[in-house]
């Protein structure tokens, strides 16, 4: 079956949306907070933040935390920068898969290997000749110079690849049934699959198909762009949330922490992890489909009170679907979403609207479709998320080809 990796045209900020801040009274500490910038963002966490489950992984990176934490009551913060991998001591490099080597697969498949850990890329077309004749390359924002791994090691099917320890799902969520065929043969009970796609059904159907146990769940929040075969763009944040789907600390989650952080890769291991999904599900399937069908920056979606007003209304429909499945999501964040979104992104084009500028495929199935089918199991109205799922179908380029 052909499988359209993202090799030659992805570029991810669905998954790569603003961290959200809660708007409670200001006398609270914020859950969590990112200040907006460049890679080596400064991470605040809150000292009730106990959703955090993440601990430090070495003597240095816990003599960090208590000397920023300063006491229980005083907000930390955590410094990410370019150079954090070199403290971090590889004992246990990791066997890593990175399905999908385009814009987020590309990134952190560079961050991994510079980190110390065995990287497989999987790409295809200009994107695998590229990667194979000339390495990656991710080009950082000035004056942070680029990341070049100029020996990597890039195939077409992941068979190809020696056994792994970490597979990394990075393709569009709307090849996620047909990736399962690839990744049937390198997959074991003790590989430990993370998606990083779109979405929060993703999980669900690799686990299903693959005969596996529920995966780890898991996003990233990131400003990427490949804007060449072998070459990343970076434009902000790119941090990992993950989680075990019942709220535990595994094993399993407590290798990839320490992987993540050998990589010097900002990342949380948390407790409340499908919150998080859903959250960031909500940001989708407002903004995203917004800023496709309005062919609009999040600056210019916002500038517009009706056009605001939709992303708003998607959003919280999305947040009250998360809500009649049990899933507690913070239903007075959105205005400090909207602010810090404008803030933080505010000509970044979201990845649908890349895709459908590139005459692209959509994902609106894996988001607002996402919302639709939730909301339909359980009752909720969803009127604005089914109108734009509708919408989007139609504008889909995909959707005018013949069978």
């Amino acid at each position: 079956m052909d499988v359209r990796l993202p090799g030659d045209d992805d570029s991810d900020v669905v998954r790569g949306a603003p961290l959200e801040v809660p708007t409670e009274s200001l006398a609270e500490e914020p859950r969590l907070a990112v200040t907006r910038g460049r890679f080596g963002e400064h991470r605040e966490v809150g000292p009730e933040d106990d959703a955090v489950l993440r601990r430090p992984s070495s003597e240095h990176e816990r003599a960090e935390e208590m000397r920023v934490r300063g006491g229980r009551g005083h907000r930390a913060t955590l410094s990410w920068r370019t150079d954090a991998w070199q403290d971090h001591p590889m004992d246990h490099p990791m066997h890593v898969l990175v399905y999908g080597a385009g814009a987020v697969g590309g990134y952190f498949g560079a961050l991994l290997a510079r980190g110390g850990h065995d990287v497989t890329l999987v790409a295809r077309g200009a994107n695998l000749a590229g990667l194979r004749t000339g390495g990656l390359h991710v080009l950082m924002p000035s004056p942070t110079p680029a990341i070049d791994v100029a020996s990597v090691r890039a195939v077409e099917h992941p068979a190809e690849a020696p056994p792994a320890d970490l597979v990394l799902v990075c393709v569009k969520s709307y090849d996620t049934r047909a990736a399962v065929e690839a990744l049937r043969p390198v997959v074991t009970p003790h590989t430990t699959l993370l998606s990083l796609q779109n979405g929060v059904e993703n999980e669900g159907i690799l686990a299903e198909a693959l005969g596996l146990p529920p995966l780890l769940v898991g996003l990233t929040r990131i400003g990427v762009q490949l804007t060449a075969p072998g070459t990343v763009l970076y434009s902000g944040r790119g941090e990992i949330l993950f989680g075990e789907p019942d709220g535990t600390e595994s094993p399993r989650a407590r290798r990839l922490a320490d992987a993540l952080a050998a990589a010097g890769i900002p990342h949380q291991l948390r407790r409340d992890v499908l919150v998080t999904a859903w959250e960031k599900l909500a940001w989708n399937a407002g903004f995203n489909a917004v800023s496709t069908l309005t062919n609009a920056t999040v600056r210019e979606v916002l500038a517009l009170p009706t056009s605001r007003d939709l992303v708003v209304r998607a959003m919280e429909e999305a947040d009250a679907v998360a809500i009649a499945q049990g899933i507690a999501v913070r239903r007075h964040r959105t205005r400090a979403v909207l602010d810090d979104s404008l803030s933080g992104l505010p000509d970044f084009p979201t990845s649908m609207l890349q895709d459908l500028r590139r005459n692209r495929r959509l994902e609106h199935d894996a988001i607002n479709g996402a919302v639709v089918r939730a909301a339909n199991r359980t009752g909720t109205p969803a009127p604005v998320n089914t109108m734009l799922l509708a919408l989007l179908q139609r504008l889909d380029p995909w959707s005018h080809r013949k069978p």
